[in-house]
């Protein structure tokens, strides 16, 4: 079963070695024209604006422009599709994460805890290091200066 493939490019080949000559082009008229055949154009001048006419009456002020923005329209969520292994390991993450921050959260706690019970026995120590000054101070009063 032939499709004449061949025919088609050998008819084109045939035609592509004919070369034909083409005739001259006619040539461009012999007269020339002189500058005065041509009238000067007129120069125009433009007037000024100098108001409004009043055949027109009064002028209206300019109406505003509309606003050429698109009118803002509500994002709609489009479902997201995937596949459900990728779910599955998606959700495990997540589940893992939240545990993590609950952790952080206990250990956060934690800390805070220990700082404020740490802060009171700092100043307990100040208190009671106070107390020992003042104590040492009036020893050292009562021994520098005896007692008449």
């Amino acid at each position: 079963m032939a499709f004449g493939f061949g025919k088609k490019k050998k008819e084109l080949e045939d035609w592509e070695e004919e070369e034909e000559e083409l005739p001259p082009l006619p040539g461009l008229p012999e007269e020339e024209f002189a500058e005065e055949e041509f009238e000067a154009a007129p120069v125009l001048k433009p007037e000024p604006f100098i108001g409004a006419r009043p055949e027109f009456g009064e002028v209206p002020p300019p109406r505003p422009v509309p606003s050429m923005r698109a009118p803002e329209v509500p994002l709609k969520r489009a479902p997201v599709f995937i596949k459900i292994d990728k779910y599955k390991e998606l959700m495990k993450t997540v589940h893992a994460m939240e545990d993590k921050i609950a952790e952080l959260e206990d250990t956060l706690g934690k800390i805070s805890s220990i700082k404020s019970k740490e802060r009171d026995i700092i100043e307990g120590l100040g208190a009671l290091l106070s107390e020992a000054k003042g104590k040492v101070t009036e020893v050292s009063s009562k021994i520098l200066k005896p007692e008449a």
